[in-house]
């Protein structure tokens, strides 16, 4: 079941001729820089869409965290790769149609900390008060996830650092999971 939508977050400002801003953070596989063109599986898409309709743009990379704040500041012309379509986002962003479908989420968990065999559902997973998940601030994991999360007594420890150092903090033994 898909149940999460990656989607181009898209805020143009004043009516004023200037370059697009195309922010995104490395999250392979999808979006990172190859040959300092934008890539992956929602990058692609949004440089070629950007091409085809002669949109002049500039790429930089951006903290997830930093690009929230931009869209709710909503000065000048940016676009922001890769972000679910939420509720709350509704109020101060426009969203395009949907560049990617993303596929079931899963879970990393770290090995030394748990046996994932031993978890039969997610439900179970967020129900456990003894694993602790490591969540992106301001991140949505897509709705089902979201809602689940929402009534969770699951410890959580919510970062701001980008996918790859998430997946070294689990290594390191910060936390027991991850989306």
């Amino acid at each position: 079941m898909r149940f999460g939508i990656c989607l181009l977050l898209l805020l143009i400002g004043p009516a004023r001729a200037e370059e697009l801003v195309v922010h995104f953070h490395p999250r392979p596989p999808y979006a990172f820089l190859v040959d300092g063109q934008l890539s992956g599986l929602s990058g692609t898409p949004i440089a070629h869409a950007l091409k085809r309709a002669g949109i002049a743009y500039a790429i930089q990379e951006t903290p997830a965290a930093r690009q929230l704040a931009m869209a709710k500041e909503s000065k000048g012309a940016h676009c922001f790769v890769g972000w679910y379509r939420t509720h709350e986002r509704e109020h101060f962003a426009r969203f395009s149609r949907p560049v990617y479908r993303d596929q079931p989420n899963i879970v990393l968990f770290n090995a030394a900390s748990v046996n994932a065999r031993e978890i039969a559902s997610l439900a179970q997973l967020l129900a456990s008060t003894d694993l602790i998940l490591l969540s992106k601030k301001g991140y949505s994991y897509g709705p089902a996830i979201d809602a689940m999360l929402a009534g969770s007594p699951a410890p959580r420890q919510d970062v701001t650092v980008e996918n790859v150092q998430m997946i070294k903090m689990l290594h390191a033994r910060r936390a027991d999971y991850i989306f």
